[in-house]
């Protein structure tokens, strides 16, 4: 990012698709984790830490080099996805900050 930054200056908007582009997603795999479907409210979904783990990585790398990183993701990656998978969604969202 360093040199990206140097070359071409920056707006603080990066975009990463860490190891969804072309690649099969975490969500796959279920073992082990929460397979309930029918939460009440948003904060009663379970966060996954796995997901939580992978994200909190991401920005962490890009927020190291530019402490203004807003990470702007790509929405395809959560198209069709059913309420099984709200847990990673949530996992995924919650470990970037607010307004990042």
């Amino acid at each position: 990012m360093d040199i990206m930054i140097a070359d071409w200056g920056t707006d603080h908007w990066y975009e990463t698709d860490g190891y969804f582009n072309q690649q099969q997603g975490p969500w796959r795999s279920v073992a082990g984790r929460s397979l309930q479907t029918s939460w009440q409210r948003p904060e009663d979904v379970p966060s996954d830490p796995v997901a939580f783990a992978h994200a909190a990585a991401a920005y962490k790398s890009m927020n190291a080099t530019d402490p203004k990183a807003i990470w702007l993701y790509q929405g395809w990656i959560w198209r069709g996805w059913g309420s099984d998978k709200l847990p990673f969604m949530k996992g995924f969202v919650s470990a970037v900050p607010p307004k990042h």
